[in-house]
């Protein structure tokens, strides 16, 4: 995915930093994070265990 909702707007992955947490553009609001490098750059949801890991 190439979009999500961070700070209230849309953006697209290539505006936004490595491990910013938004939410997912769509029907859901579910948590995404920023993750990739120079070449592939993405957004993937983040699941239970990785939100504790982040929360501390």
């Amino acid at each position: 995915m190439k979009f999500a909702i961070i700070k209230g707007q849309l953006t697209h992955i290539s505006k936004v930093e490595k491990g910013t947490i938004g939410r997912e553009f769509g029907y859901n609001n579910q948590l995404v994070i920023a993750c990739g490098g120079k070449v592939r750059q993405y957004f993937k949801p983040l699941k239970a265990k990785t939100l504790i890991r982040y929360a501390r």
